[in-house]
């Protein structure tokens, strides 16, 4: 009789428990499949001055790190267009990632596989050479096939942007990353929506800049329309991540939805 009493109690307890969720130790052991919100990457490519001059004082104000993938053949400085090694290394020592943009820039499904394999793995000395171990990487032109995906993996990187259109999520392709480009005519407002998607879908988005510039021009963006992302994300208390760090978090990542 006393057993079945012992019975009796302890199923209503496994019933309240069930019903109102773990509790005390029970909840403070349990472990979070997804990260409570999503997260954002902010990517420039080609390594210009202008991402220098005007970019990244914007980023380093509000203590935000981004992705710069880098043109390694113009880095000794005899084009004034564009960054230096020494401002390169600068940027690592500041916390922003450097990843690779190949060596001179080609349009990679138009070369040799010969060609594609110097260009990846050349790049990827030359800033070795530099103390840095870039392991992303960003397709010039958006330019890939299926080819040049293995060959991608095989010098070593961990993972691949594109420019592809869409978002990340856990099952996301490490070198096949989606993104949202951000072009002369793109809106604060319309990026504050993608933002917001992101964070109530818990994916990944992944912003692409190229030029940066005081005003507007055929090639990138302005520093009114950086600032109002940055002041966006800022106000929002975004998780705002490199491309590296973000390939660490996907499994915490939901599917994203098809829009």
């Amino acid at each position: 009789m006393e057993i079945r009493k012992i019975i009796n109690i302890s199923a209503i307890v496994m019933f309240i428990l069930l019903a109102v969720g773990p509790v005390g130790v029970f909840a403070a052991t349990k472990p979070s499949k997804t990260l409570s919100r999503g997260i954002v990457s902010l990517t420039f490519d080609d390594g210009t001055r202008s991402i220098l001059d005007n970019a990244i004082p914007i980023l380093n104000a509000a203590h935000l790190k981004s992705t710069q993938y880098i043109i390694t053949s113009f880095l000794d400085g005899r084009d004034p267009n564009y960054m230096t090694a020494a401002e390169v290394v600068r940027l690592q020592a500041e916390g922003h990632e450097i990843g690779s943009h190949t060596r001179t820039h080609p349009f990679l499904p138009s070369i040799s596989a010969v060609e594609v394999i110097n260009e990846l793995l050349q790049s990827k000395q030359d800033l070795s050479d530099l103390g840095i171990n870039a392991t992303t990487f960003a397709y010039p032109l958006g330019g890939y096939n299926k080819d040049i995906v293995d060959a991608v993996k095989q010098a070593g990187y961990a993972g691949a942007r594109t420019v592809d259109y869409g978002w990340d999520g856990h099952r996301c392709n490490l070198f096949r990353l989606k993104v949202q480009n951000i072009y002369p005519d793109t809106t604060v407002e319309s990026v504050k929506a993608k933002i917001s998607w992101t964070l109530g879908d818990h994916t990944w988005l992944i912003l692409v800049f190229h030029n940066v510039r005081p005003e507007p021009s055929i090639d990138g963006t302005t520093t009114m329309v950086l600032q109002g992302i940055v002041d966006y994300l800022v106000k929002k208390k975004v998780r705002v991540v490199t491309v590296a760090e973000g390939l660490k978090l996907r499994s915490q990542l939901a599917v994203p939805p098809i829009r």
